[in-house]
C-alpha cells in the first residue's frame, strides 16, 4: 500500500520516533545516579539552577510539542502534552521539591509515549486487518489439529497396533 503524497512512510515515521525517543531519554533518563536505580536527564541537571534552569528545561521540552505539530497530532493530544510540560515546569520552580519532582515526573518521556501511541494507531489504520485474514490462522490451526488427531487414530489402527 502506497501512502498518499502528504503522509510520511512507515520508515520515515520509525526514524522520527527513534530520534524523538533518544531526545526524550536525553532530557529525562540518560544518566544513572550511582549506586541507585534512579535515572536523570539534562532536564533534572539544569533544573538545579533556580527558575532559569526550569525555564530552559521548558524550552527543551517544547521541542517534542513542535514535532507533534509537524506530525499533525490531534489538538487534545497537544493539550495533554502542554499540560505535562507546564506541570513539570511549575513543580520544578519549587526549590528542592521541584528537583525531586523532575526526577520522578519525566514529562518528555510521557510526551514521547503520547506521540508514539498516536503514530502506532495511525499506522494500524493504514493497514486494516480484514476479518477473513484475521480468522485464517485459527482455521489453519483447527485443520492441522484435526489432521494430527485423525492420523494418531488411523496410523495405529492401520498398523494393527491396537
Amino acid at each position: 500500500m502506497t501512502p498518499p503524497e502528504n503522509t510520511l512512510t512507515d520508515e520515515q515515521l520509525d526514524r522520527i520516533l527513534f530520534r524523538l525517543e533518544r531526545y526524550a531519554k536525553l532530557n529525562d533518563t540518560q544518566f544513572r545516579i550511582p549506586f541507585t536505580r534512579l535515572r536523570i536527564g539534562v532536564d533534572a541537571i539544569i533544573g538545579v539552577i533556580p527558575v532559569l534552569g526550569e525555564t530552559i528545561g521548558l524550552i527543551l521540552s517544547l521541542y517534542l510539542l513542535l514535532e507533534a505539530i509537524k506530525l499533525k497530532v490531534p489538538t487534545g493530544l497537544k493539550m495533554r502534552m502542554i499540560a505535562n510540560v507546564m506541570l513539570d515546569w511549575l513543580i520544578g520552580l519549587v526549590p528542592i521539591f521541584g528537583d525531586l519532582a523532575d526526577i520522578a515526573f519525566k514529562a518528555n518521556i510521557r510526551n514521547f509515549n503520547l506521540i508514539k501511541t498516536y503514530v502506532e494507531q495511525e499506522q494500524q489504520k493504514r493497514y486494516p486487518v480484514t476479518e477473513s485474514s484475521s480468522r485464517r490462522p485459527v482455521f489453519i490451526y483447527i485443520v492441522v489439529s484435526f489432521i494430527f488427531i485423525a492420523l494418531s487414530v488411523y496410523v495405529p489402527f492401520a498398523l494393527n497396533l491396537w
